[in-house]
């Protein structure tokens, strides 16, 4: 026989596990519960506890009963389930625009799996909607410097948001006002320098876009990179102080990427490998090779970020910016904000990259008129 310890262990589990599926549900509320036999059977407890631990459900509304079919998950109804997603203004940046629109896209999928409207809206419309309306919406998400809120007046209107994008020099962070999501920059500089870790490279340099400068404040995303690289490097017990290369600072300008990947050439004897802080630096970096008749033979392996479709034809090593999966956190935090299931201080969720190797399963190039890819996953120890 159980003891009145255990009996009460197992009637909170019964409770939590309930409440859980309540919290879970989707806005058509199809989720059917087990029958009240099955959780006594479940949970090793008499038919009447378990009635009497779920009448609080029903009376609250979360649970309903179906004649004939059980128990399911009530429709959730809320006051506030329309979400927007403040869309920037177009640009000749074409790969900008893509951010933008995976990030919609995840946005949307995420929330109207959970039953609710979502609303795509022009930065410029935004700036021009009527008060009263902005304060019925569940919430808004939109693409910044995710540590300052839309700077108007409806920004004051006390509703969800979160802020997407890259995030600014940690000098400059003020206290959050709210949610926020951003690539996890770090983590991702930390992947990027194990992939080669993994395949034989010691000798791996960094190529940064951020000025070694601290009072400019450019680029964190680039700085973020460069730290996890060196905690990557200091991990492995391998050296990470001489080879690496950021722009420096003339007056109010910084160095070309060209001229900083250019830097690198100098240590071809040393350096197997190149972290780049993105695949344009990596671009820069195959240019500065070219010009200076390196054999492709000779050329470090790289891995870089962001995914760019000009590094494809190069078959080079990048990191994937989880913009789509961005677009769903940022989703998620406004509807479980909206719902009352996220409470208190203002979150920031970091979102992993996807690494994307690029040679086929033989260990042969992905594609033929460049061998680059040859020496990003070595099939023998580096030189």
């Amino acid at each position: 026989m159980a003891t009145r310890q255990e009996t009460a262990r197992r009637r909170r589990a019964l409770v939590g596990d309930v409440r859980r599926m309540v919290s879970r549900r989707s806005a058509f509320g199809e989720e059917m519960l087990p029958s009240v036999r099955e959780l006594a059977a479940q949970y090793d407890l008499a038919v009447s506890t378990v009635h009497t631990e779920l009448q609080p459900f029903r009376d609250e509304g979360s649970i309903v009963s179906v004649p004939g079919l059980g128990m399911r998950v009530a429709h959730r109804r809320l006051d506030r389930d329309q979400f927007i997603f403040v869309v920037p203004n177009p640009t000749r940046n074409t790969y900008r625009n893509t951010q933008h629109q995976l990030m919609r896209i995840g946005f949307e999928d995420r929330l109207t799996s959970l039953g609710a409207t979502t609303i795509p809206l022009a930065a410029k419309e935004w700036h021009h909607l009527d008060r009263a309306k902005v304060d019925s919406l569940g919430g808004v998400c939109w693409w910044n410097t995710v540590d300052d809120p839309l700077d108007d007046p409806i920004s004051a209107i006390p509703i969800p948001r979160v802020g997407s994008g890259y995030r600014r020099a940690a000098d400059d962070i003020t206290a959050p006002t709210h949610d926020a999501v951003i690539p996890d920059d770090h983590a991702g500089g930390v992947l990027a320098t194990e992939h080669l870790i993994a395949h034989g490279h010691r000798r791996i340099a960094f190529l940064g876009s951020h000025p070694n400068d601290r009072q400019l404040r450019l680029r964190e995303y680039s700085a973020e990179r460069e730290r996890g690289w060196r905690a990557a490097m200091v991990a492995a017990e391998l050296a990470a102080d001489l080879i690496c290369a950021q722009p420096r600072v003339t007056g109010t300008r910084t160095e070309s990427g060209h001229t900083v990947a250019g830097r690198l050439l100098h240590h071809l004897d040393t350096v197997t490998a190149v972290v780049g802080t993105d695949d344009r630096a990596l671009l820069g970096l195959v240019a500065a090779l070219r010009g200076a008749g390196i054999a492709i033979d000779d050329w470090p392996a790289m891995v870089g970020f962001e995914d760019f479709a000009e590094i494809r034809p190069h078959a080079l090593t990048s990191l994937r910016t989880p913009w789509s999966q961005m677009g769903a956190a940022a989703a998620q935090l406004l509807w479980d904000r909206s719902t009352g299931a996220l409470t208190g201080d203002p979150v920031l969720q970091r979102i992993p990259f996807t690494l994307i190797p690029r040679l086929d399963v033989a260990g042969t190039p992905a594609r033929s008129e460049s061998r680059v890819s040859a020496q990003i996953l070595p099939q023998t120890s580096p030189r």
